[in-house]
């Protein structure tokens, strides 16, 4: 990824609201065809949460639908929280998943059906419980997302395991750039519902199986 502005990396992770993160998705999907790379770049090589809500939304999407989409995005979430827990200052993918071309048209259709749900976002979330979301907290966050991201290609027969985890570590990326607290520990509540979710369905396959 290349480098951009400090200032404006800033500006999209304070003052830009969640809808806006959605509305340069569909700005950058005005191509045929793009990159991965066109995705993330649009918020900066420093951006580290808004570059995790990009492909944990897109998990969620219709787009999850393609065989290994949702690996691949995984893939690209664990390395970009990878880096954040490892004190980077900027994001680096290789060129094997930055060069990855997408439709444009589908990206466009994910980003609107995403729009919607986003937007009750900026309605529920707001700066509290500050401490949860600080700088030490948020190593600690992204340690959580690469395990949550790394349980995805094993999980990828079970129907909606992958958006649900996509789901997570999305609400993960608006807890961190909302700064809200109250949302992170939403958050951990859902890790352990996914938990019990996805232990009885392989509990269900495996008797069904045997």
């Amino acid at each position: 990824m290349e480098p951009h502005n400090s200032d404006r990396v800033n500006a999209v992770m304070v003052s830009h609201p969640i809808r806006d993160i959605v509305a340069t998705l569909q700005r950058v999907a005005k191509a045929e065809t793009l990159l991965f790379e066109d995705l993330l770049t649009g918020f900066g090589d420093a951006a580290f949460p808004p570059c995790l809500l990009v492909p944990a939304l897109l998990m969620v999407s219709p787009l999850s639908g393609i065989p290994l989409f949702s690996s691949f995005c995984a893939l690209v979430i664990c390395l970009i929280a990878a880096q954040g827990a490892l004190g980077r200052s900027r994001i680096w993918l290789p060129q094997v998943l930055a060069r990855r071309e997408l439709s444009g048209a589908k990206v466009q259709q994910a980003a609107h059906t995403l729009r919607h749900v986003v937007r009750i976002s900026e309605y529920v979330t707001r700066p509290r419980l500050a401490a949860l979301t600080s700088a030490p907290m948020r190593r600690v966050i992204y340690v959580g997302v690469i395990m949550l991201a790394a349980c995805v290609p094993v999980l990828e027969l079970v129907p909606f395991a992958s958006s649900m985890i996509g789901l997570v570590v999305a609400v993960l990326a608006i807890a961190l750039i909302t700064r809200d607290g109250l949302v992170l520990l939403l958050a951990l509540v859902l890790i352990v519902v996914l938990g019990i979710l996805v232990g009885n369905v392989i509990e269900f396959v495996a008797t069904q199986v045997g």
